[in-house]
């Protein structure tokens, strides 16, 4: 009886005596853990786009007639006209330049102009052919007058460039599709090049100029003109240096000109497919500004197929040459350039399809088709008589693009 009541009274204490269990050192929670999504996703690569094309098309005007201020030469001159300097595309006659030296009458010399003969000492021509059998140089001016050969088109070659765009995760989806919004730029080039022989009317006016009798030097020549002979004595004997070398010196070699066409002059036309070919060339770039909706779908676990449609804004800037070849009867190759630079603003719409692949969990590759089409537009050169133009397309281009995909 008297153990059970002390077991009974050592109950309670045995209870006060316990103690709450002793928490592990090395277990604890972090509660400041933020799972992040990415919703961005950047792409960053090149795209070339194909099928850009350009339509040539004008009329043109090459002259051949000299222009020289510091000779005083302005073209062949009317023709009536005396002492002046005329030039031409395959020769020049200009005022003779002869001087005597002369007693002044006090018992000093000076050098004057000779008194005029009608001939000049100044003067060149350039072609064999200008020689006549009649003992007189031709001499010519040409003007071609390029007639419009109608629309002559080339493709532009594939213009490749950068291209940045951003696509951002709207949160919604439809199965495992997901849709975004995209908004992008990129730059591609267009560079069209034709050579194209043009049909065109050929002016040319030749005056004729008399040697006088004497026979025609060989072409091509400019006179005044001098060589370098041995000096002879009056017994034909040349002189003797010092050193018993023959001595040298300077000798007039120079075939005088008539200063004034001898002849009528004489003006003809011809008409031909041969003597002009232009050489037309459109460059310049476009800006793409595009945006639209955008749907992903993944495929496994790595990769992930995207496609986009929507609209697009070109701002095209281009500069248009046409260099104008035409090869005269005589004389060298007449060149004139005339060009043009203008931009223009252009709206349309694009599509792409790509491949994705993630390489880590931020990063990844993509490749790609791409399809815009931006429509026309015009560009002309207008300048005195040439009138040339061309339509350039920008509608229905088609590439690949390729790069890096960045997510955040």
């Amino acid at each position: 009886m008297k153990l059970r009541l002390f077991a009974l009274l050592l109950l309670p204490a045995a209870a006060m005596a316990q103690t709450d269990p002793e928490m592990p050192s090395n277990l604890f929670f972090d509660t400041d853990l933020v799972l992040v999504i990415p919703k961005w996703t950047m792409q960053y690569g090149v795209r070339g786009l194909a099928g850009a094309s350009s339509t040539f098309r004008g009329a043109g005007y090459v002259d051949s007639v000299t222009q020289d201020a510091l000779l005083g030469i302005r073209g062949p001159g009317d023709f009536a006209s005396k002492g002046i300097a005329r030039g031409y595309h395959d020769g020049t006659v200009s005022i003779d330049t002869r001087t005597a030296v002369v007693d002044d009458g006090t018992g000093k010399t000076i050098t004057v102009p000779v008194t005029s003969d009608g001939r000049t000492n100044t003067w060149s021509y350039q072609n064999a052919v200008q020689a006549q059998a009649n003992g007189t140089v031709a001499m010519h001016t040409y003007t071609s007058a390029i007639a419009d050969g109608g629309g002559r088109s080339k493709k532009s070659d594939t213009g490749y460039g950068i291209e940045v765009t951003f696509r951002h995760d709207t949160g919604k989806s439809f199965g495992k599709a997901t849709f975004e919004l995209l908004g992008g730029m990129g730059l591609n080039g267009i560079n069209s090049r034709l050579t194209a022989n043009e049909k065109s009317t050929i002016t040319t006016l030749t005056d004729a100029f008399t040697l006088n009798g004497q026979d025609a030097p060989t072409a091509p020549y400019s006179a005044p003109s001098t060589s370098t002979a041995t000096l002879v004595n009056a017994s034909g004997q040349p002189f003797v240096g010092s050193d018993g070398s023959s001595q040298t010196g300077t000798r007039d070699t120079t075939v005088p000109l008539a200063q004034e066409p001898s002849l009528d002059r004489t003006t003809t036309t011809s008409t031909d497919s041969t003597s002009v070919s232009n050489r037309y060339h459109l460059k310049g770039a476009y800006f793409t500004f595009r945006a639209g909706p955008s749907m992903s779908v993944p495929i496994g676990d790595r990769f992930r197929a995207t496609v986009s449609a929507g609209a697009a804004l070109v701002y095209a800037g281009t500069t248009y040459t046409v260099q104008q070849d035409f090869t005269p009867a005589t004389g060298d190759l007449i060149t004139s350039t005339v060009e043009r630079s203008e931009a223009n603003i252009l709206p349309g719409l694009y599509a792409d399809a790509n491949l994705e692949m993630t390489l880590t969990e931020r990063a990844g590759a993509f490749v790609g088709i791409a399809y815009q089409n931006s429509g026309s537009f015009n560009q002309g050169i207008n300048d005195g008589q040439v009138n040339y133009g061309t339509k350039v397309k920008l509608n229905n281009l088609s590439g690949v693009r390729m790069g890096l995909n960045v997510r955040f």
